[in-house]
């Protein structure tokens, strides 16, 4: 009986906050935050950074450091890359990207490239015809 009062307590609760302030968003993530029991993400600061056994407290030179670091970390993950001796062609399967494309959905929101599915699909037969695009 108790546990019964308590969640209608509750629902009362959150159904008057979110009719309250149903046009203040801030205060509808509060709700749903509490709600859920998320907390808000604090800050973190970095007060050192240990660089080739060297420790740096200076922000400025924190700041060079994950620069020079982020600038050269694509290099870096490419020299790990072994090389092929197999073109790139030589991995595609031309009937299942086919099937791929003939599973697309046509009120899908389009790939990262921003062709629209119905291209796609419309083009299909172009676009698996040969390996040597």
């Amino acid at each position: 009986m108790i546990i019964n009062l308590i969640r209608k307590s509750k629902r009362k609760y959150y159904f008057d906050f979110f009719t309250e302030h149903n046009s203040n968003i801030k205060k509808t993530w509060e709700g749903i935050r509490q709600l859920v029991n998320v907390n808000k993400k604090k800050s973190v600061s970095i007060k050192l950074l240990n660089e080739n056994n060297k420790p740096i407290t200076d922000n400025k030179e924190m700041a060079n450091t994950f620069k020079i670091f982020y600038l050269n970390l694509g290099n870096s993950i490419e020299q790990k890359i072994p090389n092929s001796q197999q073109s790139f062609l030589s991995y595609l399967d031309i009937t299942e990207i086919a099937t791929i494309i003939s599973n697309f959905g046509l009120k899908k929101a389009s790939g990262p490239n921003s062709i629209p599915n119905n291209l796609l699909k419309e083009f299909r037969s172009l676009l698996t015809l040969s390996k040597s695009l």
